[in-house]
């Protein structure tokens, strides 16, 4: 596939009079003292060396084996169709002949792994193998992609059904749809799991090798949690009694000991950094209320970003997500922040009757829900590359 392989015969004997003969196979490649090929097909080759010394016809052999990955097999990449389908694929290292969940494809709201099929003389055949869609979504469909990666078609019980060129866009990200037992406006982790609060005040923990859910507790009396927090083997979490009043509180592992902490009004997310307990409210622009464990009032971070509605952190920085679908990066005792992300689609789905409600940071990735989606979509932005 373009790549440029050179093998050298080296005889250690000094003979001059010497003949050669590379093959593959029954197949002659060279009759040099070298071989050099670039219109390598991509997989392994066993090339068989001999050698002749004409002045008394004796032949010595050996074999070396050559293997040749397409680039395509090796880069990660993320591939998109601007138009028609506005199709995506992403693929990372694939072992031919294997199933990988590295090469992912979407359109619209249907997408999910790519399995490998054939190599192709054109390119490579994949099997769909569907993990999210809707009703109008096909199953069992095949996608073929080219060698490198410029043109794919997609085809449903052998019709043509998408097709176009691709390209890497510069803003590209991938978005994965993880399904969750109900909708979720409260979110943490614990390191190893993402804990996620319904509207109905049932916290549970998701696991996410298997993206199975598991429940923990029930945090309120059927009251939508609006902030979730994790935090030394606790559970801190705000929540809204309607018409009546706004609570903070904090429950231990087992669910047996709760204990109420000051309450402030409409608390619309949770996270605690360095003991702190950064508190954001939705109606009320720019401001992070701080308290400390015991819910104790200290102060508040004006961060200049309208319209927050979640709020997660890492080792040095916080971050957090505003209404309209921009992620910032902020100083946690300046306020000082940065635009990090900023797209469209997550402003667009929140205006379809959802709303952007919580975020998270696991393994360097990040994780939103909406108000009104069974749903966790994992946002393939690393984030150390802000760090």
């Amino acid at each position: 596939m373009g790549e440029l392989v050179v093998l050298v015969a080296k005889v250690q004997s000094g003979e001059s009079n010497l003949s050669y003969v590379w093959r593959e196979g029954n197949v002659t490649l060279s009759y040099e003292a070298y071989l050099s090929k670039s219109d390598w097909s991509v997989g392994e080759h066993n090339i068989t060396l001999s050698v002749t010394q004409n002045s008394t016809h004796q032949t010595a052999w050996d074999c070396t084996l050559v293997t040749i990955e397409d680039r395509l097999l090796v880069e990660d990449k993320i591939l998109q169709e601007r138009a028609g389908w506005q199709s995506l694929i992403r693929t990372g290292k694939f072992v031919l002949n294997q199933k990988s969940a590295t090469v992912e494809y979407r359109a619209f709201n249907c997408g999910g792994d790519l399995i490998y099929a054939a190599f192709l003389d054109d390119g490579y055949l994949f099997d769909e193998e569907m993990l999210f869609g809707s009703e109008f979504c096909m199953a069992g469909c095949q996608v073929e992609l080219s060698h490198d990666g410029s043109y794919y078609k997609k085809y449903c019980d052998g019709n043509v059904v998408a097709q176009g060129k691709l390209s890497t866009p510069l803003d590209a990200t991938i978005y994965r749809k993880i399904p969750i037992k109900a909708p979720s406006a409260g979110m943490d982790n614990n390191t190893t799991h993402i804990l996620y609060a319904t509207q109905e005040g049932e916290l549970y923990a998701l696991k996410m090798d298997e993206y199975n859910s598991s429940l923990i507790a029930n945090l309120t009396d059927n009251y939508l949690v609006n902030g979730l927090a994790y935090h030394d083997r606790l559970y801190y979490y705000s929540y809204t009694i309607p018409k009546t009043s706004y609570e903070m509180e904090r429950m231990d592992l087992n669910g047996s000991t709760v204990t109420p902490l000051h309450a402030t009004p409409f608390p619309d997310g949770l996270d605690i950094y360095e003991d702190t307990i950064y508190c954001v409210t939705h109606d009320v622009s720019g401001e992070v209320t701080l308290f400390d464990l015991n819910g104790s009032y200290l102060g508040v971070l004006e961060s200049g970003i309208d319209d927050i509605v979640g709020i997660a952190h890492t080792r040095y920085f916080l971050y957090i997500l505003s209404e309209d679908g921009d992620i910032y990066q902020t100083l946690p005792h300046t306020g000082v922040s940065k635009l990090i992300f900023n797209n469209d689609n997550l402003f667009e789905k929140g205006n379809n009757s959802y709303g952007l409600e919580a975020i998270t940071i696991l393994n360097d990735f990040i994780y939103i829900s909406y108000i009104n989606d069974s749903s966790i979509y994992k946002i393939d932005l690393n984030i150390t590359q802000y760090e």
